[in-house]
């Protein structure tokens, strides 16, 4: 049974190259996974020898009709329960957050859920950074983002529905959808 583990920061990607088979890169855009990988391979050089197959990022899902489907609170809440997991100095995905240029608009979302306001922090969550790490859209743009990532170099891409739906049909329509995207896509095996 092949073993993923998640990983944002150097360490744990090293860590991830080192003793996992695979990669759970959640929140990671297509233009950071070169960094992710090298950090991954710098691990895989330390540690056991196998395939390199250690290229899966994890992105949380969402269909809709525009490009902007994942404004609704769903997607949303679980961005608030990633990146309100914890110490907010030490938590990953506040991190990469602020990494990639979203440092003031984090100090206001966890400001907010400092405060117990949760759905104000979830309205402080900026929309681009939301855009950025997730598949969300419709069908068309699903299928740009695998290909962005196939690009990139990622092999196996992970579909996260568990908050960006309520129903079970909800999240049966992310999975179909996400699997019109792939063979839109070119991108599959």
């Amino acid at each position: 049974i092949p073993v993923y583990l998640a990983a944002v920061g150097p360490r744990s990607l090293r860590l991830a190259g080192e003793i996992a088979d695979g990669w759970l890169g959640v929140f990671t855009p297509p233009d950071a996974v070169a960094k992710a990988v090298t950090e991954i391979r710098a691990g895989r050089e330390s540690g056991r020898a196998g395939p390199d197959r250690l290229r899966g990022p994890a992105q949380p899902a969402g269909v809709g009709r525009g490009r902007r489907a994942h404004r609704g609170d769903a997607l949303r809440g679980q961005y608030v329960y990633l990146l309100g997991i914890g110490d907010p100095a030490h938590n990953f995905y506040c991190a990469l957050a602020r990494e990639m240029g979203y440092a003031e608009e984090i100090e206001v979302f966890l400001g907010r859920l400092a405060d117990g306001d949760r759905a104000g922090a979830a309205a402080a969550l900026p929309l681009d950074f939301i855009d950025r790490t997730s598949l969300a859209g419709p069908v068309p743009r699903l299928a740009d983002r695998m290909r962005a990532y196939a690009e990139a170099g990622v092999t196996t891409l992970g579909v996260m529905v568990s908050a960006a739906a309520t129903t079970l049909d909800g999240r049966l329509g992310i999975l179909h959808a996400a699997a019109e995207a792939l063979k839109a896509s070119g991108v599959a095996d």
